[in-house]
């Protein structure tokens, strides 16, 4: 009786309590682990709160701007993931088969973190991934770029949609991810005057 207890009746009852110690536990809220995946949704576009919200208030004007260098600053108030960036190309470069460069820069030493060359579709925001880590103690530059010569030539191949006619009083623009703080359209170097536009470059966050 003493060999059936110990080698059959003692594991099973050892065995039987620990299944009620941890399900006990799990009951408790111990033990439980978070199997949420990040998500990346393009439905949550904070520029488009932005840029709806700035033309109900007749704020700006969504219009398009020319120039080689579109670019706007910008912060985030905690740590954050960009997950996707999008933009909407020139219809001509599109069908020419002309890349645009995107490029994010970290304000405080001008390093560039994210870089990419990419044809955009022309009739809609078109979203690539991206893997980017902000911290909330930077300022950065998100930016699209056409080279010398890589826009056939024509001026009007170079405009992109943007917000115009904003008074430089009103930056921030403003949502619980980002701060877009100024904006700048030039061909080589900023020009003279900035915080009067900003382009429709979009980013999506991890949430």
């Amino acid at each position: 009786m003493k060999k059936i207890f110990s080698n059959w009746i003692l594991p099973a009852f050892l065995g039987l309590t620990a299944v009620l110690i941890i399900g006990s536990a799990c009951n408790m809220g111990f033990g439980s682990i978070n199997t949420q995946a990040a998500t990346c949704d393009e439905n949550l576009s904070d520029l488009k709160k932005i840029t709806e919200t700035i033309i109900s208030k007749k704020l700006g004007k969504d219009s398009k701007m020319d120039l080689l260098i579109h670019e706007f600053t910008f912060t985030v108030p905690s740590p954050k993931t960009i997950c996707k960036i999008g933009y909407q190309g020139n219809a001509n470069l599109f069908a020419a088969n002309l890349p645009y460069t995107i490029e994010i820069v970290k304000a405080s030493n001008n390093s560039v973190i994210f870089t990419i060359n990419q044809v955009f579709n022309a009739t809609e925001m078109q979203y690539i991934p991206a893997n980017v880590s902000l911290d909330a103690s930077e300022k950065y530059i998100i930016r699209r770029k056409l080279p010398a010569g890589g826009y056939l030539n024509k001026i009007e191949n170079t405009e992109g949609r943007a917000i115009t006619n904003l008074n430089p009083g009103d930056f921030p623009f403003e949502t619980s991810n980002y701060s877009i703080i100024g904006g700048q359209f030039y061909d080589t170097t900023p020009g003279p005057v900035a915080n009067i536009y900003f382009p429709f470059i979009d980013i999506i966050f991890e949430s």
